[in-house]
């Protein structure tokens, strides 16, 4: 590890204590969340999927009670994720393969320590050292032989308040993300419902072509080059629905397409001829009917049914039967405007996320170093 600051094995200043093997039997429908491996994600706990242990089986495993703040790591799978308990996940309690860090030296702040386990390097050296093909598993032992650099104490917490300050920052700007989507859905619901005279119809009918894209053409190239301009898109978002290029197109309108795979029901302006392909549904309406625009920003709201066992999927005929409001084409045009400026102003806030991103990631790193001196 490059830096000015003193190297020091983890094992100096924490221990680790591992959670308790509950059984499933354990479970119970309230009490002390279980905080499992699926629950450790990178920078959170996720409480999305529940279980709990009674609260008369936790007093007996009052060890493993966790506390607000209290900083975990998962030790099989994905190794190496960090996370901090928040108030809205207790009261908790540690289930097996993840670790709790214990502080047995007053020479490190709290925070400062899980900042620098945040990094992309500590789960680097986690997958680097855990064993195992199929899981990884990492012990205790390993991790606490990662070696931090441990400047003194005021200034890692200069280091903190600095890095604190750029996190407030990214959960503001969160925050108006949310915002920004929730003034989407309720300016479009608004708008839609608010004449009662506009007719409702099914997709299948205001649209002059509804089909799916059928298999990759043989004659293709996976880069744009030569002859091969034409892009070939399947189900995806953004540039994960870009499959390659080929010659010629199907498609040589504007169209919106609708995913059928993977990510249900995405929809997506296309304004250049291209081919789709994979089941990769196709909608062009009719002119003189519905907006291009105004249909992409109604798919996105609907709920359509999904087929399939193994791999949901959306056909034609469940597109074709839905049925959506259809306002005059400059009422369309209007409300179309309005949402446009929802989505320029929610585009601004993601760019500003990104370059929050980038430059929490730079002070922490240039932090490490010692290039910024607390």
């Amino acid at each position: 590890m490059k830096t000015n600051r003193p190297i020091r094995k983890l094992s100096e200043v924490i221990d680790l204590l591992g959670g308790f093997a509950f059984k499933s039997g354990d479970y119970s429908s309230n009490g002390y969340q279980l905080i499992r491996i699926a629950n450790v994600k990178s920078g959170f706990i996720d409480s999305s999927n529940p279980v709990f242990i009674s609260e008369k089986l936790a007093e007996k495993f009052s060890d493993y009670i966790l506390e607000n703040n209290d900083i975990l790591i998962s030790l099989t799978g994905n190794v190496g994720r960090v996370a901090k308990i928040s108030e809205d996940s207790l009261p908790a309690i540690l289930n097996q393969r993840v670790a709790k860090i214990v502080f047995v030296s007053e020479e490190i702040d709290e925070i400062y320590l899980y900042y620098v386990l945040s990094q992309i390097k500590f789960i680097q050296y986690c997958e680097r050292v855990a064993v195992g093909m199929a899981q990884k598993n990492i012990s205790n032992k390993q991790i606490l032989e990662y070696e931090i650099p441990i400047p003194p104490l005021a200034t890692q917490k200069k280091i903190v308040e600095r890095l604190d300050a750029i996190q407030k920052a990214q959960e503001l700007n969160d925050r108006q993300i949310s915002k920004a989507e929730e003034l989407f859905e309720s300016t479009l619901s608004g708008e839609i419902s608010k004449n009662k005279t506009w007719p409702n119809r099914k997709i299948g009918e205001i649209c002059e072509e509804l089909f799916a894209g059928g298999d990759v053409p043989k004659d293709y190239s996976k880069i744009r080059i030569g002859e091969y301009k034409i892009p070939i898109y399947s189900n995806g978002i953004g540039d994960k629905s870009l499959y390659g290029f080929t010659k010629k197109p199907r498609v040589d309108r504007e169209a919106v397409t609708i995913s059928a795979r993977g990510t249900i029901g995405y929809p997506e302006i296309r304004n250049e001829p291209f081919y789709p392909a994979i089941r990769l549904i196709v909608a062009i309406p009719y002119s003189d009917i519905m907006n291009v625009k105004f249909l992409k920003f109604i798919l996105g709201t609907i709920e359509i049914k999904r087929t399939g066992n193994t791999i949901p999927q959306l056909t034609v005929p469940m597109i074709r039967q839905e049925v959506i409001t259809v306002p005059p084409l400059s009422e369309q045009q209007k409300i179309i405007e309005k949402l446009s400026a929802i989505q320029n102003y929610k585009k601004l806030l993601l760019k500003q996320k990104e370059l929050l991103r980038e430059l929490f990631d730079s002070v922490l790193h240039k932090s490490m170093n010692g290039e910024i001196d607390g």
